[in-house]
């Protein structure tokens, strides 16, 4: 896995939850249908969202 994903797992495994969602690897952002598709049911999940961070890419960690 890259950096940024791992360091996503190991966070969520110490907080004890049992479900993960990588947004980038879930939507195909480049076709405006996908994301027009999905931008709806985003929005539900994450109002639900313990905790929703953004990062510049897979590769630069969350622990710098």
């Amino acid at each position: 896995l890259p950096p940024t994903f791992y360091d996503t797992v190991l966070i969520t495994s110490e907080f004890g939850f049992r479900y993960l969602r990588i947004h980038s690897l879930c939507i195909n952002e480049d076709p405006h249908d996908d994301w027009l598709g999905e931008s709806f049911p985003m929005a539900e999940i994450y109002s639900k969202a313990i905790s929703a961070d953004a990062s510049t890419d897979a590769y630069s960690g969350i622990f710098i």
